[in-house]
């Protein structure tokens, strides 16, 4: 997808991102660019690009695995789609590694990929199924909604497309069997977002109970004002001796209850709000619904304003503003704080790594309790006279004297 920035402001997206490598293809005259960002931890060589791709090998295991990406953006005017599907050749030759070329092609490999507007020709599909063919490549297919581009036309209905592709080699799928490429929905967007996903190992997670935290989303609700301003009256009633203390209690038992059974889990009704557009979307049925997509993702891009200001807090991030769509930046600033508060395993004193919860606390309470335990060792007079007090015996009769 064209990212339609320049470099400076993909510096900051990529900044927001915590993105630290990556290459920028800045865009011409308020169109086209590309951008590929990863992190410090992933081995990347660029090997070529220009304004319609970018083509790097991922290195994996210490150079064990290697495998191909490309991102890629075809040519927007139809008179030019030769050339897209010449470079598309050109990039298949240079290498027999596992391959995966994903981006917006811009266009159909069939009819039905397509519902409203002027029917593609038959000829234009033609030579990107042919150009697809002799590079050997073949579609990756998808998970959820059938069109991955979506715009009104005025009053006359909608248009519905399926633009964006992840192409193969046969050998990326040996590589990566069971992985899937989702179209994932997107508030503020006419595309929607290609999410290349392969199975990820199963965690185990301690639950633990949460510290009470007043919520800055929370402001975003007239109700929060009204919760607060009956439990402060309820607080001063209660006769207590110190009245603001009674105030706090009353005040962070009413919120848990609100936040619980009124206001909702926020991340829940995201995901609730993002499954029913995915829903709606899938649904494929014409102008109705497209007017409730448009509905949803109204109230969607509120639910994410809200997540967004939740993230901000947990982040402890004081240098950004809410507002701009930082939820993800916030979320990996928390995440990583998280991360550096964890302790995942330790050595023992046999040089042995512990990683069970359990077994890691008591090895903490072992360390420490043979730190402050006495050895018994033996110490000689002379280091005991050597030793100046500081304690005179005016003051230690002070100190242990009865009040």
């Amino acid at each position: 997808m064209e990212t339609k920035y320049d470099v400076t402001e993909m510096k900051w997206v990529q900044r927001k991102l915590d993105r630290k490598q990556g290459l920028v293809v800045p865009c011409i005259h308020q169109g086209g660019g590309l951008a590929l960002l990863w992190r410090c931890s992933t081995t990347v060589e660029v090997q070529t690009y220009s304004p319609n791709h970018i083509d790097v090998i991922i290195s994996e295991n210490q150079g064990a695995r290697k495998w191909r990406f490309t991102g890629f953006y075809e040519h927007p005017k139809t008179s030019r789609c030769n050339e897209s599907w010449t470079l598309l050749s050109r990039l298949s030759s240079r290498s027999d590694l596992p391959w995966v070329c994903m981006g917006d092609y811009n266009e159909l490999m069939f009819a039905s990929e397509k519902e409203g507007g002027n029917t593609r020709p038959e000829g234009q599909m033609k030579q990107f199924e042919d150009a697809i063919n002799r590079c050997n490549l073949r579609d990756l297919g998808y998970k959820g909604s059938a069109f991955t581009w979506r715009r009104r036309l005025g009053n006359h209905g909608w248009i519905q497309e399926r633009l964006d592709h992840a192409l193969v080699f046969t050998n990326w799928v040996r590589m990566f069997p069971r992985s899937k490429l989702l179209h994932i929905a997107s508030s503020t967007s006419d595309h929607s977002i290609l999410l290349l996903k392969a199975a990820n190992p199963l965690r185990q997670k301690s639950r633990r109970s949460k510290l009470f935290r007043f919520k800055a989303m929370w402001f975003k609700d007239e109700a929060c004002s009204e919760v607060v301003q009956e439990v402060r009256a309820r607080g001063e009633n209660r006769g207590s001796q110190w009245p603001i203390a009674s105030c706090l209690e009353e005040c962070q038992s009413a919120l848990m209850s609100w936040n619980k059974n009124i206001f909702g889990h926020v991340g829940r009704r995201v995901t609730a709000l993002q499954q029913k557009l995915q829903i709606l979307e899938n649904l494929n049925m014409g102008g109705a619904a497209l007017n409730d997509i448009h509905e949803v993702r109204l109230e969607l891009n509120k639910a994410l304003a809200i997540e967004e200001d939740m993230w901000l807090q947990r982040s402890r991030n004081s240098w950004l503003k809410a507002g701009d769509k930082n939820t993800t930046f916030f979320h990996t600033k928390a995440s990583n704080r998280m991360q550096r508060n964890t302790i995942a395993r330790v050595l023992d004193s046999n040089n042995v790594w512990i990683e069970d919860e359990e077994q890691i606390g008591h090895e903490f309470v072992q360390y420490f309790a043979g730190l402050f335990t006495s050895s018994n060792p033996r110490i000689e007079g002379e280091l005991i006279d050597a030793i100046q007090p500081k304690v005179l015996d005016r003051m230690n009769a002070s100190l242990i004297r009865e009040f």
